[in-house]
């Protein structure tokens, strides 16, 4: 069984390394036989290589919300940022330095009460990313605005903070994601490749998946879903008061919780040991096993990883 799910996960790496590079190849334009070379980076700080080559872009955009209550974002390459201000409208920025073979467009359509915001980077010639790259795409979003927000991007790290909706989804391929000072009622993230990271998040319900990358989740209020096939996850509560799934297949779990803390917990790992600082009450346990409660157990924890350790600790 476990040498089935290691090579499940060798596999899926494999895919998403093939899916990466596809996706690279599509923002230069390759055809099949050319060489797309990537030396490292797009964003890594150097000195730009022939800097005649470059250009600036900046593109500009303000659209009116009344009537909005959807908010779909598409973005082939960018560091995304996404915030919050009073403000009537919402303000869009497609900006950086790239190299001059690169063409970028920003475009952005309202139809009945949905806003599409699309930005896309493509060449139709051999580019190399060896030289550095900045591109951003900042969206201001009126503080008013308490809908949903659809978020997928295919490379690129993406920022967001200080939203209040009635909906959030993010969608990342290749970049970490970043999610701090969001009220909601449902929170839906999805990493393919890269690292979640949340903090001071609220919500009814919270899902967060990465298939490679780790997950850090701090100061969560709402129900918690969390699963990584490759990769760690680190939770930290203030106040545990909801019920949390945690998950993974290959990558260590550890939730850290407030001394005073109840709940119920069910726990397993097939090769990996389980460790918990509170006092249980125990029902089972063994090295890789462990179900127990503390207080009224009135919240449950319920983990399990395939290869790898869990431990439970105190704050």
């Amino acid at each position: 069984m476990i040498i089935k799910r290691l090579v499940t996960i060798l596999i899926g790496i494999i895919l998403i390394a093939i899916g990466a590079i596809f996706l690279l190849g599509n923002l230069s334009g390759n055809k099949p036989g050319h060489i797309f070379n990537i030396r490292f980076n797009p964003w890594e700080s150097n000195d730009k290589e022939n800097s005649k080559d470059y250009r600036d872009i900046d593109e500009k955009d303000t659209v009116n919300i009344d009537g909005i209550n959807k908010i779909d974002i598409e973005v082939t390459f960018a560091k995304v940022n996404i915030i919050s201000e009073e403000r009537e409208d919402i303000s869009v920025r497609y900006y950086g330095d790239i190299p001059s073979n690169i063409r970028t467009n920003l475009n952005t359509k309202s139809s009945g009460n949905k806003l599409t915001i699309n930005a896309k980077a493509q060449s139709n010639y051999k580019i190399n990313l060896s030289p550095k790259i900045d591109l951003y795409l900042d969206i201001i979003i009126p503080s008013s605005y308490t809908n949903s927000l659809n978020l997928e991007a295919d490379l690129g790290s993406i920022q967001i903070e200080g939203l209040e909706l009635d909906k959030l989804y993010v969608k990342g391929d290749l970049g970490d994601i970043n999610i701090k000072n969001v009220d909601t009622k449902e929170v839906n993230v999805e990493s393919s490749l890269g690292k979640i990271s949340i903090d001071n998040v609220s919500s009814v319900k919270n899902k967060l998946s990465a298939d490679v990358g780790s997950i850090e989740a701090k100061n969560i209020v709402g129900d918690l879903e969390v699963e990584t096939d490759l990769g760690s996850i680190e939770l930290e509560y203030d106040d545990l008061n909801s019920d949390i799934v945690a998950k993974s297949d290959s990558g260590s779990i550890k939730i850290k919780l407030p001394k005073n803390s109840s709940f119920y917990i069910e726990a397993d790992t097939s090769l990996g040991n389980i460790k918990s600082d509170f006092p249980l009450e125990v029902n089972e346990k063994s090295n890789t096993k462990l179900k127990g409660r503390i207080g009224d157990g009135k919240n449950k924890i319920m983990t399990s990883v395939e290869l790898g350790s869990i431990k439970i600790e105190t704050k």
